[in-house]
């Protein structure tokens, strides 16, 4: 029977809207949307000479990263972002050690990623209606080499 009387549990509301602070070297950097934070694990299917049967085995195989893309409305002079990228894109491969931090409406973190080994891929604006009035979003491709994820 169900207690009527009794203070229902707080449910935690989901936050309102996506705000990511993303840390590159020193320098803090803001965004509304970041999409490709996966890690996925996928399995080979073995069968192994001693099984009798059909029988097969799943085993892990090296793990895989999907490429960050990072998304904000353009902002003018924003330089880390933009420093980074000419040297990726025209000459070495600089990487770098990223974070990213989701934040709630008072905007202290409740995920943070650590992406180690990250490097800019691709740097796109969006395409602008010569009439339009909304918002330019710069959108950036990052490829890295792992990363790590703490519920704060």
């Amino acid at each position: 029977m169900v207690d009527k009387t009794s203070t229902p549990p707080h449910i935690p509301s989901p936050i309102s809207q996506f705000y990511f602070q993303v840390t590159v070297g020193a320098e803090n950097l803001w965004f509304q949307e970041v999409s490709g934070l996966i890690a996925d694990h996928p399995t080979i299917d073995d069968r192994a000479g001693q099984l009798s049967g059909l029988s097969h085995l799943k085993l892990p195989s090296p793990q895989k990263h999907d490429n960050i893309v990072l998304k904000r409305g353009v902002i003018a002079a924003d330089s880390a972002v933009l420093d980074w990228l000419p040297d990726n894109l025209m000459t070495a491969i600089k990487t770098k050690d990223l974070t990213i931090a989701l934040l709630d409406d008072m905007g202290k973190p409740m995920w943070v990623w650590q992406v180690k080994k990250a490097f800019p891929v691709r740097m796109m604006i969006s395409d602008r209606q010569p009439n339009g009035n909304e918002v330019a979003i710069d959108s950036f491709e990052i490829a890295h080499g792992g990363m790590t994820i703490e519920n704060v």
